[in-house]
């Protein structure tokens, strides 16, 4: 249970909670898949990813992972009839992780459109993580900056005026957070930032939910799970 699904920045659920689940197979060779569900603010009003990969140690301390996921919106429309240049955000991304005791350093590709963008494959998010037990209280701290960027020209959404492409979406966040078990229960809470526009310098919107409020702006995430 999540008071706000937030993703690589702006949220997904637009500051309302969300329930999230999924279940993983994970082989002793260390290859694994599994599926995730979470609600959301889009219409459709559901995501579902898939996923596969391997993960192995090449050294002490040290961590790699190789993946495929899939993030599938069922029952979005492609939004073709809105806006030229917007289809359905369902993505396909690959992705690799190396990890070095308390850090991480993730990229993941976009191959196609994505996340609702046509003429976008080649996007990329790159993750610079740190993760660390506080002392000996029990509690994890974790803090990470991430760059989503978003290519292709997209001619068929930006106008001449804008003097933009695909680019124009891109953005840095940010974000720190504490998590603590507790009673079988895993808690957390978490603060997020990011430099991403509501609007370009001609008016036209990009970060901007139905009230005109950027959802690009910071937000925080309080959490419980329980993972068995």
């Amino acid at each position: 249970l999540v008071r706000n699904y937030v993703e690589r920045g702006p949220p997904d659920t637009d500051g309302d909670a969300a329930i999230q689940g999924g279940v993983d197979y994970t082989h002793p060779a260390g290859f694994y898949a599994g599926v995730w569900g979470s609600n959301t603010s889009a219409p459709g009003s559901i995501e579902i990813d898939g996923y596969f990969g391997w993960r192995f140690a090449p050294a002490p301390d040290l961590s790699l992972e190789l993946g495929y996921m899939r993030y599938a919106f069922p029952g979005h429309s492609s939004g073709e009839a809105d806006a030229p240049g917007i289809t359905t955000p369902d993505t396909d991304e690959i992705h690799a992780t190396l990890g070095w005791k308390w850090f991480s350093l993730s990229y993941a590709h976009s191959l196609g459109n994505t996340f609702g963008y046509r003429d976008a494959g080649g996007s990329y998010y790159a993750q610079l993580g740190i993760e660390a037990p506080l002392a000996d209280s029990g509690v994890t701290v974790s803090t990470h900056v991430g760059r989503q960027h978003f290519a292709g020209a997209n001619v068929a959404l930006w106008t001449a005026s804008s003097h933009c492409s695909n680019d124009c979406l891109s953005y840095t966040d940010y974000a720190i957070g504490l998590r603590k078990t507790w009673l079988g229960l895993d808690f957390g809470i978490a603060w997020t930032n990011t430099n991403a526009r509501g609007r370009l310098a001609d008016g036209t919107p990009v970060y901007l939910n139905d009230s005109g409020d950027n959802i690009g702006a910071d937000q925080w995430i309080v959490s419980v799970s329980r993972s068995f």
